[in-house]
């Protein structure tokens, strides 16, 4: 991911103000149509953060996250905490062929009561 640094194997993060984002590389078995990434939200913020959207656009289409079926909606993450929330999407087909270039996951995250809007291009990899 450009501009992003990574963390661990597989996991990049990038700051924004005082929250840091930090993501899987996105993928999954080869037959799947589930992609379930979670994110993590480091906040060191004075203020509460929540993920309000999330939005995969792969190949000029795009697709809603929501949360897993447990939650109604993501969880905020308190001033000065680290959380975590699970970015979920079924499609229709399996991944290989939904995940078409160009990819890029944009989150909407709400800072107290300030939106941000995250954009995160993505490029695909042989791993």
């Amino acid at each position: 991911l450009k501009d992003w640094s990574q963390t661990k194997e597989y996991r990049w993060a990038k700051s924004f103000g005082k929250v840091e984002i930090e993501i899987p590389e996105i993928g999954g078995l080869i037959g799947s149509q589930w992609l379930m990434p979670e994110v993590f939200i480091h906040n060191n913020s004075d203020s509460s953060v929540v993920i309000e959207s999330a939005i995969l656009s792969a190949g000029g289409i795009q697709y809603a996250a929501r949360p897993t079926e447990y939650e109604k909606n993501w969880q905020p993450v308190s001033a000065g905490k680290t959380g975590q929330s699970t970015l979920m999407w079924k499609f229709d087909k399996p991944i290989y062929e939904t995940l078409k270039e160009p990819v890029e996951l944009r989150l909407k995250i709400k800072v107290g009561n300030e939106e941000t809007e995250i954009s995160i291009p993505m490029k695909k990899s042989l791993g």
